[in-house]
């Protein structure tokens, strides 16, 4: 499949569910992408799609179609308060504070840390800071995927969370 063709699909899967597609090409600058997503926040939207390889495409796909499958007993839709707030925590977030990253050496229990490894918002070197200043944390960083990993590899982050969980417990 092409990358107009990836897009046709998912616009088709999206619009029979009553949902748009905006297509913003940043050109991997980061600037750019930092525009994009302010503006994306000030129109609302419901997500947000980030694929750069045709497998990661796929698997956006794929996560799409299980997310619109069920369409009884679904999560109410956030208000734009908390997705303001959410904003607000990442930005804070994102202020270096060494001496509160100490505080996590004090965390007594096993920790997994996950994330893409093409993640413009967490970056996967984070997730490894993070792991390193946790004494019991396990790191596993997902190809091939940014900031919705799970959601691309829905199967393989639940086995892995079983197995931390088991392991851990």
């Amino acid at each position: 499949m092409h990358g107009l063709d990836a897009v046709r699909a998912v616009e088709d899967v999206a619009q029979e569910n009553g949902y748009n597609i905006i297509l913003c090409n940043t050109d991997e600058d980061p600037v750019k992408e930092t525009q994009y997503l302010r503006v994306l926040m000030e129109k609302r939207v419901d997500g947000i799609i980030l694929a750069t390889t045709a497998a990661s495409r796929q698997a956006g796909q794929q996560a799409l179609g299980r997310m619109y499958a069920r369409t009884e007993d679904r999560d109410q839709a956030t208000t734009w308060a908390t997705r303001e707030a959410q904003y607000d925590a990442v930005c804070t977030w994102g202020i270096p504070d060494h001496a509160l990253l100490q505080h996590l050496g004090a965390i007594g229990m096993p920790v997994f840390v996950a994330n893409g490894d093409s993640d413009p918002m967490i970056l996967p070197r984070y997730s490894y800071l993070l792991a390193g200043l946790i004494p019991q944390a396990r790191v596993k960083i997902y190809p091939d995927s940014a900031h919705g990993f799970l959601f691309q590899h829905h199967a393989e982050f639940a086995a892995d969370v079983q197995a931390f969980l088991t392991y851990a417990g």
